[in-house]
């Protein structure tokens, strides 16, 4: 107890630190549940559970099956990009790491799943760790395109009144430039890595050394993917993945009775993506009711309606993810409180 009252004492950075990082995450926490105040204020319950118990419930059986292919989507996609770095890993495996990694990024602080995904992937061979970090790099990468291309689609078609709907050339032409440039640097990421990685070598030992490795295995990632032939199945996965995301939402829209506008289907998915990319709170609860809610106002939906859409959304969003994870973690490494081993 002494030495490490010493240690710590020796190096004040460790204690600034950990307050700093409680700091980060009372106020990530706070920013959170003041999302879900305002996204909750004025909504009359009544009114949301009569708008739920109206919902069509072959409409809501379709949006739960979208949201099923979309999440078999990302599995295939993932499973292209493992293939040369994991070739061990079983179909069903990746699909319970994705999963896993999923709810992680729902309940745990600042998306943490994405580095259990990276953890899970390489537990039989620690070597490959900086390999499948790039792997997910690559795919957050065109994830990130796919927003912005879905942010251009959407621009030209937003309601009249809506605020940014004044402004919408100017916000396409930024979106279509980000995208040129999104794509530009992912075509000439191995020449800017090559300008980059004398800098990154620089940093102190062990980070150096991470970033390195990292950097140098994701434009590796990147050249297998362009001869093998492998990025154009990335590529579309990665297309198919948005249209169904997309289409899942307007299914939920016919569910409860609200416009079937292809845009209404797109500015949410935006929104959503949006409100759960900060990580700031479990559940993602106050950032995914507030801006779903309010990419529904761009279409005069009224409150009940929009927190009845909010709400099951995100229940379809995060539900299967975190049953799938808890399942998978069952059957591969057991839980004994139920009396189940799993496998060895």
């Amino acid at each position: 107890m002494r030495g490490l009252e010493a240690e710590v004492s020796q190096k004040p950075w460790v204690l600034r630190g950990n307050r700093l990082r409680w700091f980060l995450r009372l106020g990530t926490l706070g920013l959170g549940l003041a999302l879900l105040w305002i996204a909750v204020r004025g909504v009359d319950p009544a009114d949301v559970l009569r708008a739920l118990a109206g919902a069509d419930r072959v409409w809501l059986a379709l949006t739960v099956a979208l949201v099923m292919s979309g999440l078999l989507l990302k599995t295939i996609r993932w499973a292209v990009l493992l293939r040369p770095v994991a070739p061990d890993l079983g179909f069903a495996h990746i699909m319970g790491i994705l999963l896993t990694g999923q709810a992680g990024n729902a309940l745990l602080p600042a998306r943490s799943g994405d580095a259990l995904r990276v953890v899970l992937a390489s537990s039989k061979d620690r070597g490959r760790l900086a390999a499948v970090a790039a792997g997910i790099g690559i795919e957050k990468a065109l994830d990130g395109i796919m927003l912005l291309v879905a942010v251009a689609l959407v621009l030209p078609t937003l309601p009249a009144g809506v605020a940014v709907a004044d402004r919408w050339r100017s916000l396409l032409a930024i979106s279509l430039g980000s995208l040129a440039a999104a794509l530009l640097a992912l075509a000439l990421s191995p020449r800017m890595w090559e300008l980059a990685r004398p800098l990154a070598a620089r940093l102190p030992r062990a980070a150096g050394k991470w970033v390195v490795d990292l950097g140098d295995r994701f434009v590796s990632g990147m050249q297998a993917l362009r001869t093998g032939g492998r990025f154009t199945w990335v590529f579309i996965l990665s297309v198919l993945t948005w249209l169904v995301m997309a289409l899942t939402n307007l299914a939920l829209a016919a569910a409860l009775h609200l416009p079937s506008d292809w845009s209404l289907g797109l500015v949410v998915l935006v929104m959503a993506f949006v409100a759960v990319v900060p990580g700031l709170m479990p559940g993602q609860v106050g950032p995914f009711y507030y801006f779903v809610r309010l990419g529904l106002s761009a279409f005069g939906i009224g409150a009940a309606l929009s927190a009845a859409y909010a709400i099951l959304l995100h229940l379809m969003v995060m539900l299967p993810p975190i049953a799938g994870a808890g399942l998978y973690l069952i059957l591969q490494h057991g839980f004994r409180p139920l009396g189940i081993r799993g496998k060895e």
